[in-house]
């Protein structure tokens, strides 16, 4: 009986053992498995307690924030808050342990500012205790881009339907006004001459808005054939100098060794005709527009306008290419909103560099389809 009690006991006590040890083992590759996640998750996940110092920092936080993980840990989550932003509020909002997301701005390493999502949740400990707060970032940048370009393209759309509909109906009755006052004006001993001048100039230039407002609208299929850039850029090079130097102005022109693409000369014609004109008009007289062309990967082609103006405005900038969104007193924007629909017709991304010295226009167009 005695040895059965002594089995009995060693066999409770194997069998506990064995079972604490499970339990170790569960809960070690618990541990293991959860921080495989973390370090290997696409967002960036930041953990930091209470007072706000970091004790989390995956490999996804290195990229987007640019600090490694030795220089994070232990640092205040300032580092990457931007100026005047309050942790306070943070702690106050962790303290009613609700989960918060919304879109923001955070700070990298190098100063600069970057968009992301974010996901905040308490950290508690075993007791249920908030002690901290979790983190989870994602870099937004191309994806607010993409919503940028589409409410662009979305409002282009609007504007072309408003404009197929009315221009004509516009267009008509003001060509018969324009007519009868020409006849006016041919009038002997009429005073008012200069004045009807004056609104006949008026009325061509609503005529000229019209009609670009047409050339957005258009979205008829257009004829591509294979052309090289370069020389679509010399045939219309004499009309481009001739215009800047009527402003005092000039034009230097730097072309690559490019491929054929297939692209419609009319409206690259018109692109080119009107990137070049809006350099020239954002320069003090001296100014030089410089008109270059190299080859991109993969058999595209690039196009750069760049000129030696004042840059835009942050403001502007965000919603270039929308019409009536223009750094010029009596501009329309509609020449700009042309060539984003010519570049998009034709597959082209358009990239914008701009600075006090200067505003750059980068056209990238695809490659030749075989």
């Amino acid at each position: 009986m005695e040895w059965d009690v002594v089995a009995n006991n060693n066999k409770n006590l194997f069998f506990g053992i064995a079972r604490d040890v499970t339990e170790v083992i569960k809960s070690r590759r618990d541990t293991q498995i959860l921080s495989s996640i973390v370090a290997e998750s696409y967002d960036a996940i930041i953990g930091n307690d209470i007072d706000g110092n970091i004790i989390c920092w995956n490999s996804a936080a290195e990229k987007i924030f640019g600090y490694s993980r030795e220089e994070a840990l232990g640092h205040h989550i300032s580092i990457i808050l931007p100026e005047n932003y309050c942790f306070d509020e943070a702690k106050e909002a962790i303290a009613h342990e609700t989960i918060k997301a919304f879109r923001t701005q955070r700070r990298r390493k190098n100063g600069d500012l970057v968009n992301v999502a974010v996901t905040i949740s308490p950290l508690k400990d075993d007791r249920g205790e908030v002690v901290g707060i979790a983190s989870i970032y994602r870099d937004i940048t191309e994806k607010i881009k993409y919503e940028q370009e589409f409410r662009r393209l979305e409002r282009l759309n609007i504007i072309g339907q408003m404009a197929a509909g009315i221009a004509h109906e516009i267009k008509n009755p003001m060509t018969i006004i324009r007519g009868f006052l020409q006849l006016l004006q041919k009038k002997e001993n009429l005073e008012e001459k200069e004045t009807f001048s004056l609104i006949i100039n008026e009325l061509d230039r609503v005529n000229q808005i019209i009609s670009e407002f047409l050339s957005v609208a258009r979205n008829r299929p257009i004829d591509f054939q294979k052309e090289n850039l370069n020389d679509l850029i010399q045939r219309i090079l004499p009309l481009l100098k001739s215009n800047a130097v009527l402003n005092d102005k000039s034009i230097k022109v730097k072309l690559g060794d490019i491929p054929l693409i297939n692209i419609n000369a009319a409206e690259i014609r018109q692109l080119i005709i009107n990137m070049v004109n809006n350099g020239l008009e954002a320069m003090a007289p001296g100014g030089v527009v410089e008109i270059e062309t190299n080859p991109g990967k993969k058999g595209s082609v690039i196009l750069a306008v760049r000129d030696q103006g004042k840059g835009i405005p942050s403001e502007v900038l965000e919603k270039i290419g929308t019409p009536f969104v223009t750094t010029k007193d009596n501009g329309t924007g509609l020449g700009l909103a042309i060539c984003y629909q010519i570049a998009a017709r034709h597959g082209a991304d358009i990239k914008v560099n701009t600075g006090p010295t200067g505003t750059e226009f980068i056209i990238e167009f695809p490659p030749e389809t075989p």
